[in-house]
């Protein structure tokens, strides 16, 4: 095999791993072009005969900047050793579009942990809530479990100049429920 393999009609190119539409003549280098040494070191790397891969090398220009880089290089020497497993492509070429590398989006793992501690009760969440008349630190936030950052804001803004602690007559019912939920905990 001295150059890549083509199919019967000459659209279709073997590139070592699937076939792609064979370059227009004006896109395929002169052997000239070809670094001699980087030619060699890629031939000795895959155990491709050199000669072989010189004739092979010019149809592999992929970024079409009249270099060859190791990496086309490579691919020129894959389409050497490897041959066809499958039949070239019964379509025409000029309708062919390249398949590009499909991206993983790295997916985020949640684990339901089940939990063991109390539920908080809406009761003695309002009970709590009414005690912001007398001292309003906002402690039925951390009862309800809604964190230490809603507990701090609260604190801070005297629970939003009493907005907020109106508010949270409307929400506790839900902020309950939610904290009680199926008796699972999201860790992430």
């Amino acid at each position: 095999m001295s150059s890549p393999t083509f199919s019967p009609d000459g659209q279709w190119m073997w590139n070592g791993t699937e076939w792609v539409p064979t370059p227009p003549q004006s896109q395929v280098l002169p052997l000239e072009a070809i670094d001699q040494q980087t030619l060699s070191t890629v031939a000795t790397q895959t155990g491709v005969d050199p000669q072989q891969l010189a004739q092979a090398a010019p149809y592999f220009d992929q970024n079409q900047d009249g270099v060859l880089q190791q990496a086309e290089l490579q691919q020129a020497a894959m389409s050497v050793y490897q041959t066809p497993q499958s039949s070239f492509p019964a379509t025409n070429s000029q309708n062919y579009v390249a398949q590009q590398p499909v991206m993983q989006q790295p997916v985020m793992q949640q684990t339901y942990v089940p939990t063991s501690g109390s539920k908080p009760s809406v009761l003695l969440s309002y009970l709590l809530w009414l005690s912001n008349l007398l001292l309003p630190i906002g402690v039925h936030h951390l009862y309800m479990g809604r964190g230490v950052g809603i507990w701090l804001l609260a604190l801070l803004t005297l629970q939003g100049c009493g907005l907020w602690w109106f508010v949270d007559l409307f929400l506790i019912p839900s902020s309950c429920s939610k904290a009680r939920g199926n008796g699972m905990v999201i860790v992430r």
